[in-house]
């Protein structure tokens, strides 16, 4: 009895063993299967969201880099960043007119969330910048060694990104070539606009997600991460380390650093192209806790044996039903995402078209309003003419009347053979027929429709014009004319007809503000300086009242019975096309003067 317990003692703990072995080997490679396959696993499903992740921030990069690459397209037919480099350094208002579009270009950069926008001239020297204001301003820098200047230069627009010279901060510099439609070949091209875009907010954003971005151009540069001692370090061997030096695109004095990290178990990368230029945004996930979690939580599971083996099947199943629907939810959300960002891409693009197509409108507003004007400067010249009609018949009706009677005298002479008195007689003819031809000669330039290209014209020529068409009116109301300053062969950027048409006009204004005046004289008065000619006139009737000198140059304000309102207005705008002014000049005397101030034709 005794030895049969014994044996079945014996069986049941060689079964015991049996058991535990198989079930320690059963679950010693279900640990290992397990937690391989957990680490597998695990491993997959971070690269799909690192894939994921690296997918949207480069259609996130993707559709700043296009909103911001709108810009240059639209400040290059901007009016006022024409009228700069048309001006150029050459005029007294320069600064002035540099200074304007630097502050237009400030509030332009914070709408547009532009870091900096600057315009370069041909020469390679920054006339206006966003950031004048600053220490680190552009303003008067040189960038012909930039290759996006000389990019733009020779192809119309440019990209590229390298470290400021002057902020020491790195940015993408996106430029645009500005042209004249008025000239042709190398002299067309006026300047280049460029604005800097950085991405200070995006590298932030980068890492507050926890992970490590990064974007690297065709080359293999770093440009954008977040990880700023990774910067302007190499992915790969570079052949052309010389072009980065003679560029300064990357600010170093020494060889450019290889990428700091490498590849290992416990780091998941991905990358996905960003732009056209051959960016790339890169991701970095160190997955090493993770996957170690998952690893002994494998382990753990397998340990549990044969019997909980169908239990841990179940529960992997549960999981991997679990990480489906995570990642369905996941991919719903970048689907979702993706839409938005397409919508906002369209939308921008939109906008864009419509900016578009409100500057071609207003290029074609403007072209008829320059026909407008010339049509009003034409029609106000026929008016003047008219109104001196009846003066000028009479200055050559005085002559004709001379020539009749010259011409009888010269008859009688003629019978009574004296020749010399005959001569006399005809010369006398020779010189009043003169003087009508010069004065019907003045009438045809004053009339004929004046081109819209201003050239040099004398001062003195112009002056006598006008004096010829004014003296019948003069005469008839007693006014005395006095000419003082400058004379001789001085010339200025104008316009012949024009010109007169604007003094006419100044002279008509002083005859009729010297109406019933004792003693009536107009002085005209000529100075030079460096850069410019003023001619002032200036008449000594009872002037201009003081509610009246706030409106001189607003359209229809006068203060004539009759009067339209436009004459100054008029001849105000035909001197600022010539780049001239006009202005009315206060004195401590009695009267009126106003100054015509041009350039100097020789300057």
């Amino acid at each position: 009895m005794q030895s049969h317990v014994l044996t079945g003692i014996g069986e049941e703990a060689r079964w015991f063993v049996r058991r535990a072995l198989i079930v320690i080997v059963v679950s010693l490679i279900s640990a290992y299967v397990a937690g391989e396959a957990g680490v597998n696993l695990a491993r997959q499903e971070l690269e799909r969201r690192v894939h994921t992740d690296v997918t949207l921030r480069a259609a996130m990069l993707r559709s700043e880099l296009d909103r911001h690459r709108s810009l240059p397209f639209v400040l290059a037919d901007d009016a006022y960043v024409r009228e700069a480099l048309r001006i150029g350094n050459a005029s007294q208002q320069a600064e002035a007119t540099f200074n304007a579009l630097s502050a237009r270009f400030e509030r332009f950069a914070k709408h547009a969330g532009a870091t900096t926008v600057y315009l370069i001239d041909a020469s390679g020297r920054t006339l206006a910048a966003s950031n004048w204001r600053t220490s680190t301003s552009f303003v008067g820098e040189n960038y012909t060694f930039r290759p996006y200047f000389r990019d733009a230069m020779a192809h119309g627009a440019a990209e590229f990104f390298t470290l400021g010279t002057v902020s020491h901060v790195p940015g993408l510099y996106l430029a645009r070539r500005i042209d004249d439609p008025r000239m042709a070949g190398f002299a067309a091209h006026r300047g280049v606009i460029v604005v800097k875009v950085q991405f200070d907010n995006l590298e932030a954003q980068w890492r507050k997600s926890g992970d490590d971005a990064f974007v690297t151009d065709e080359r293999g540069v770093v440009l954008i991460t977040s990880q700023p001692r990774w910067r302007f370090t190499a992915t790969r061997t570079l052949s052309d380390r010389a072009t980065l030096t003679s560029t300064e695109q990357l600010g170093l004095r020494a060889p450019l650093a290889p990428f700091p990290v490498a590849a290992n178990s416990s780091l998941v990368a991905a990358q996905f192209p960003a732009s056209k230029g051959g960016w790339t945004v890169h991701e970095l996930r160190n997955v090493g806790k993770e996957l170690k979690t998952v690893r002994w939580s494998g382990v753990a599971i397998g340990g549990l044996g044969g019997a909980l083996l169908s239990l841990a099947v179940i529960a992997g199943f549960a999981a991997r039903d679990r990480q489906r629907r995570l990642t369905a939810r996941r991919e719903a959300a970048r689907a979702e995402l993706e839409a938005q960002v397409n919508l906002r891409t369209r939308e921008l693009k939109e906008t864009n078209d419509r900016l578009v197509q409100e500057v071609d409108e207003r290029v074609r507003a403007e072209a008829n309003l320059h026909m407008l004007q010339d049509e009003l400067v034409q029609t106000s010249r026929l008016a003047v003419l008219g109104q001196i009609s009846a003066g000028v018949a009479h200055e050559i009706n005085q002559p004709v009347a001379a020539i009749r009677s010259y011409v009888d005298n010269a008859r009688a002479f003629l019978e009574r053979a004296e020749t010399p008195k005959v001569a006399s007689n005809l010369n006398a003819i020779a010189s009043l027929t003169d003087r009508i031809g010069a004065i019907t000669q003045e009438l045809r330039t004053f009339s004929r429709k004046s081109s819209a290209t201003p050239q040099a014209v004398k001062i003195e020529d112009a002056i006598a014009g006008a004096l010829l068409l004014m003296r019948a009116r003069f005469r008839a109301q007693g006014v005395k004319s006095i000419r003082k300053g400058e004379s001789g062969p001085l010339q200025v950027i104008a316009e012949r007809a024009r010109l007169e048409q604007v003094l006419v006009n100044l002279l008509q204004n002083a005859v009729d503000a010297l109406e019933g005046a004792p003693d009536p004289r107009i002085v005209i008065d000529v100075r030079v300086d460096a850069r410019e000619i003023n001619i002032e006139i200036s008449d000594n009737g009872s002037g201009i009242a003081a509610q009246t000198q706030n409106t001189l140059f607003t359209p229809f304000a006068t203060s004539k019975p009759n009067g339209l309102g436009l004459g100054l207005v008029i001849s105000r705008d035909i001197l600022a096309e010539f780049g001239g002014r006009l202005e009315h000049v206060k004195h401590a005397r009695p009267g009126a003067s106003f100054l015509i101030a041009l350039r100097r034709a020789d300057d």
